[in-house]
C-alpha cells in the first residue's frame, strides 16, 4: 500500500482522529501530513480567536489573563473540534486527501489493511 505523505488513521484517539473527512468514505484513511493540518488548523483558529477577543473585549477589561484564557479555550476548543474544523476538512478535502479525491488508489480498497 502507498502511504501517500501520511500515516494510517487507526482509531486509536490521537489527534488527528478528531478532524473526520465528513464524506461517505469507511474504513481506514491516511492522514494528511502534519503540515497540512498544521496549515488548515491555523486557518480555523486564528480568524476565531480574533473575533472571539474582538466580540469579547469588553466582557475581558480588568479580568486576569488566566481568566481570559480559561473562558476563551472553554468556548474555543470544543467549538473547533466539533463545528470548525469538521467544515474546515470538507473544505480542504481535495489538498488534505488528493488520493481519496480523486477517486481512490486503484490498488487499495478502503479498509484494507495492509501496509
Amino acid at each position: 500500500m502507498e502511504v501517500v505523505g501520511g500515516e494510517r488513521l487507526g482509531g486509536d484517539g490521537g489527534a488527528d482522529d478528531l478532524h473526520e473527512l465528513g464524506g461517505s468514505l469507511e474504513g481506514s484513511l491516511l492522514a494528511p501530513p502534519r503540515y497540512k493540518m498544521l496549515i488548515v488548523t491555523w486557518l480555523a483558529v486564528f480568524p476565531l480567536l480574533t473575533a472571539f477577543n474582538y466580540a469579547l473585549q469588553p466582557v475581558f477589561q480588568g479580568m486576569p489573563i488566566w481568566l481570559r484564557v480559561l473562558i476563551g479555550t472553554t468556548l474555543v476548543v470544543p467549538l473547533m473540534t466539533y463545528v470548525v474544523m469538521p467544515r474546515m476538512t470538507r473544505l480542504f478535502k481535495a489538498w488534505l486527501y488528493p488520493v481519496w479525491s480523486e477517486g481512490g488508489p486503484s490498488d487499495v480498497e478502503i479498509g484494507d489493511d495492509h501496509d
